[in-house]
């Protein structure tokens, strides 16, 4: 049976392009991220209103933390499920360097900051993740590098907000 689970990131001041979620497979799960939103609290009204960046990335490989968040916990959305065996990571302002394997972009999605970003798939386009994989969803402005090892301004402090949902979908 799934197993689904809710993590949250609570107004975390953003100055540059930020990691808003990791969250590392365990070597005996898979997981579906079902549902995610970023949206922030500062900007309301601002008619200079910015056009970032909300990017899903699958990381492969020995994966080391960022600098600037926090350790989160997932909290299962049906209080019979047990805890989430992970370590999920919210909010590092640092780029996420791995020390071998590699990082491809699932998805790349243009936001307006005063809208939010809503990741709403239907079930057939959900991102899948296999044992010992790393989801990283980030945002960026438009000229961002994720090869660069200092994270880029962004053009408007903002303070962010953001919620994931995902399903523990086997154990092997």
């Amino acid at each position: 049976m799934s197993r689904f689970y809710t993590v949250t990131l609570s107004n975390a001041a953003v100055t540059q392009a930020a990691n808003i979620l990791q969250l590392p497979i365990s070597a005996s799960q898979c997981v579906r991220l079902v549902s995610g939103f970023i949206g922030q609290s500062s900007d309301a009204g601002d008619a200079n209103a910015a056009m970032l960046r909300a990017v899903i990335h699958r990381v492969t490989g020995t994966v080391t933390n960022g600098t600037g968040g926090a350790a989160a916990t997932p909290r299962p959305i049906d209080t019979a499920f047990g805890a989430f065996s992970g370590t999920v990571r919210m909010g590092d302002v640092t780029t996420l360097p791995t020390t071998a394997g590699t990082k491809v972009i699932l998805c790349e999605e243009t936001w307006n900051v005063q809208a939010g970003w809503y990741l709403t798939p239907t079930p057939e386009e959900r991102y899948e993740f296999s044992p010992s994989e790393t989801i990283w969803i980030s945002i960026c402005d438009s000229g961002e590098d994720f090869a660069d090892a200092t994270p880029d301004a962004i053009g408007n402090p903002i303070t962010v907000s953001a919620r994931f949902t995902f399903e523990v979908i086997g154990a092997l």
